[in-house]
């Protein structure tokens, strides 16, 4: 009977360390995967940080257990940006690789490159080229380049900036090795509302159809709500839903993905 509850209590424990491994490989990943972010290219500011002209970053990780727990996560990651006389270009690459015992947790390559020309009243062209690779989607690769107009908006204390770019496409699936070419619009829609001092709301909306077939089309939104509590206590709530009307072989169609944070900030 002991010896029952032993092996019993030893596999509860290396189960609930299996967990707590998983979680913590999920907390270096960032989150789980959802779909490839390659064409929807970062906001210069966004970019930037509190970079006032230039900046450049390397960033290298890795992890790794073997045992009773076998996990292994590696990735890497840089930024190039420079600004001048209002323009700004950047260069942005990732790659992050995650396994669980025999599972992928996370395997995707990303590479974009971004140029903003301002013009006149809150207007400006953007230039951009990006290069993905991703497991989950069953993507080889994909390479595009598009070019197109963006404004900065303002109503009251809503924030927002509109794009509509054409985009040469061409991508090649993982499985079949199909290649395809595609033109497709890209309609971008980013934005914050201030609804007091202590609670703002942001969102994303990014929508890519096919030029000449709107039912061929990905989709793209994310919304999510800060709050500050208190003086040392904020929360985040925060929903993400991907849509692709046509995607390859075995991968479905929508993922939806809902996070929940809170943050404890104390000192003096």
């Amino acid at each position: 009977m002991n010896l029952e509850c032993l092996k019993t209590g030893s596999s509860m424990l290396i189960l609930t360390l299996r967990l707590w491994i998983f979680l913590l490989c999920l907390s270096i990943t960032g989150s789980i995967p959802v779909r490839h972010q390659d064409t929807r290219t970062l906001r210069p500011e966004d970019v930037k940080g509190s970079a006032r002209i230039w900046k450049a970053d390397l960033s290298f990780n890795y992890f790794e257990t073997e045992g009773n727990i076998d996990m292994r996560n590696r990735g890497a990651g840089f930024v190039l940006f420079r600004e001048f006389d209002r323009k700004s270009i950047y260069l942005k690459g990732d790659y992050e690789n995650s396994t669980f015992f025999n599972s992928v947790l996370q395997d995707k390559k990303s590479l974009v490159l971004r140029y903003d020309l301002p013009t006149k009243n809150r207007r400006k062209w953007i230039f951009y080229s990006t290069y993905g690779e991703s497991f989950f989607t069953q993507l080889d690769n994909r390479f595009t380049y598009g070019f197109g107009p963006w404004i900065d908006l303002q109503f009251g204390k809503l924030k927002h900036g509109l794009s509509l770019v054409i985009a040469k496409e061409t991508e090649r699936l993982l499985l079949t090795r199909k290649t395809s070419e595609d033109t497709r619009w890209s309609l971008r829609d980013v934005g914050t509302l201030a609804l007091n001092e202590s609670v703002n709301l942001g969102y994303d909306f990014f929508f890519i159809p096919k030029i000449g077939d709107f039912k061929d089309h990905r989709l793209f939104f994310s919304g999510h709500l800060d709050s500050k509590l208190t003086k040392n206590v904020s929360t985040r709530i925060g929903f993400t839903r991907e849509y692709d009307s046509n995607p390859p072989p075995g991968v479905k169609k929508a993922d939806n993905q809902v996070t929940l944070g809170m943050v404890f900030n104390f000192g003096q």
